[in-house]
């Protein structure tokens, strides 16, 4: 039996960070083109990061269009949705 620092001499230690799958999709050659372009423009270090970078953009809610008329008085608002002749 073998003691001290020579014991641990051929184990391997093994700890595990994190487990992935990995799954092929397969794509045209067109989309391959613009997956480089994007991979490149927003250098992301893997298409994985890619994705994941275009997919939180795409989920994003979109602006809301509150206030998107600017500040006008409820006079100015309300002046061109009715004729003078259908006003009380």
């Amino acid at each position: 039996m073998i003691r001290g620092p020579e014991m641990n001499k051929n184990i391997i230690n093994y700890r595990p960070i994190a487990y992935t799958m990995s799954t092929t999709i397969q794509v045209n050659d067109n989309t391959m083109h613009l997956l480089k372009l994007l991979r490149e423009q927003y250098k992301a270090s893997s298409y994985d990061e890619l994705l994941n970078i275009l997919l939180k953009k795409a989920m994003k809610p979109s602006k809301s269009l509150c206030g998107a008329g600017g500040k006008l008085s409820m006079k100015e608002i309300l002046k061109g949705l009715r004729d003078k002749s259908d006003r009380y």
